[in-house]
C-alpha cells in the first residue's frame, strides 16, 4: 500500500510538471522540448524512487498458503495453553519474531474456566473476533458470542473466562506498540 501511495505522488508530481511546461510553453519555439520533459521524467522518478525503494517495506511477519487450520489432519499443530488442564488450546498463526506481533486462534473448551488466573491486561493493544461459540467475560459481566470483536487498548482488563460451550477466538496482539519504554 505505501509502495502505491509513494508511486502515486510520484506519478502526480510528474504530471503536475508536465502540465506546467507545456502550459508555459505553448505557442513558444519548442525544439527538443519532448526529449527535455522525457529526460525530466526519468531524471524526477530515478531521483525519487532512489529515496524510497531504499526503504522498501519488508513483510516480517510469517506467511503461509492456504490451509485450513481446523482440519482433522492439523489438530497436532494446537499447543496447550499452560497451566489449563488441556482446556484451553493454541494456535499461533503468524509472527513477527523481531516485534512480536502475532496472529494467534485460541480454543477454549466446554467447561473452561480462567477464575484461576484472575484478569488480564497487556501493555499492547490488541483485536480478537469470537469465531464460533460464547465465552462469559467476567471483567465485562458480558457474554460474547459468534460474531462480537473488541479492539483492546493497552490495558484493558479482561476476563477471567468462563466457557460453558466450545469457542473459538482469532487473535490479533501487537507487542511492538507496547506503552510501556524498553
Amino acid at each position: 500500500m505505501i509502495g502505491v501511495q509513494i508511486k502515486t505522488g510520484i506519478l502526480a508530481i510528474r504530471f503536475s510538471v508536465n502540465e506546467w511546461l507545456t502550459s508555459h510553453l505553448k505557442g513558444q519555439k519548442t525544439v527538443g522540448f519532448c526529449s527535455f520533459v522525457t529526460y525530466f521524467n526519468q531524471l524526477l522518478f530515478s531521483l525519487l524512487m532512489r529515496r524510497y525503494v531504499a526503504k522498501e517495506y519488508v513483510v516480517s511477519k510469517t506467511t503461509a498458503t492456504y490451509w485450513n487450520v481446523l482440519a482433522e489432519n492439523n489438530k497436532s499443530k494446537w499447543e496447550s495453553v499452560e497451566g489449563t488442564s488441556g482446556m484451553l488450546e493454541q494456535l499461533t498463526l503468524a509472527i513477527d519474531e523481531t516485534s512480536g506481533d502475532y496472529t494467534r486462534l485460541t480454543r477454549f473448551k466446554a467447561g473452561a474456566d480462567t477464575k484461576e488466573f484472575g484478569g488480564k491486561s497487556h501493555d499492547y493493544p490488541e483485536e480478537i473476533l469470537i469465531i464460533s461459540g460464547r465465552l462469559y467475560d467476567v471483567a465485562f459481566e458480558q457474554w460474547l458470542e459468534t460474531g462480537h470483536f473488541a479492539s483492546r487498548p493497552p490495558g484493558e482488563v479482561h476476563g477471567p473466562f468462563i466457557c460453558e460451550e466450545d469457542c473459538l477466538v482469532l487473535e490479533v496482539s501487537f507487542p511492538s506498540q507496547s506503552v510501556i519504554a524498553t
